[in-house]
């Protein structure tokens, strides 16, 4: 028996586990997993789907002997939030994939549920280099799940967390110096912040902000 669902989630409720624990000692488990639809591909009496989830890329099988109606299916949008339950399977020979670290394995889909469906793409998210930069920036919420803008910020989370903690093993403190300071009149351009608590009065950037370094090691 086959149902979908569309019904809210809460907290971790709709999965097992992320796709990134998933491995071929996963074999022949029942398993719920859930992530973004990252594309679709249509065989006719089978269908695949691409479940993508924190960079992580999972296959979902479907076939017609379970989905009597898999045309319904394969219109699904990309980027719709799905939830999938049944056996982690091998994949069959012909469509094992080398270059994905779960290319070997696939989940057997009977059941799915629709979490969140999302509306028509304003443009096609995974290719956002052919696409205006005006584009991009107004819908940037999309752009950010862009592979190589992911990339981007993974990379710079590991940089500075190698940083601080390079800096900690060494006795360093990390110590937040004030954005805003006193505005002083020195002649020279400075930009300036109106207050919302204190009427005509200002904030300015600080001009010399190594003076704050120098007080807390004085």
């Amino acid at each position: 028996m086959t149902t979908t669902e569309k019904t809210p989630m809460i907290l971790d409720s709709y999965r097992d586990c992320p796709i990134n624990w998933i491995d071929e000692s996963c074999l022949s488990k029942d398993m719920t997993i859930a992530g973004w639809i990252h594309a679709i591909r249509d065989h006719g009496d089978l269908l695949f789907i691409d479940l993508r989830e924190d960079g992580e890329i999972f296959q979902i099988k479907f076939s017609r002997e379970v989905f009597g109606d898999i045309e319904r299916i394969a219109k699904l949008k990309k980027e719709s939030v799905m939830m999938f339950t049944w056996t982690i399977v091998k994949r069959s020979a012909d469509d094992v994939d080398i270059k994905s670290r779960t290319g070997t394995i696939e989940l057997d889909c009977t059941k799915f549920t629709i979490i969140s469906e999302a509306r028509p793409l304003p443009f096609v998210l995974h290719d956002a280099k052919i696409v205006s930069e005006s584009l991009r920036l107004k819908y940037r919420f999309l752009d950010l799940r862009a592979e190589k803008t992911r990339k981007t910020m993974v990379m710079r989370s590991k940089v500075v967390s190698f940083m601080r903690r390079f800096l900690e093993e060494r006795a360093f403190m990390e110590i937040e110096t004030p954005i805003l300071g006193k505005w002083t009149d020195e002649g020279s351009r400075e930009f300036i912040v109106p207050s919302r608590i204190h009427s005509w009065e200002f904030y300015t950037l600080p001009q010399a902000p190594q003076q704050y370094k120098q007080m807390l090691m004085a």
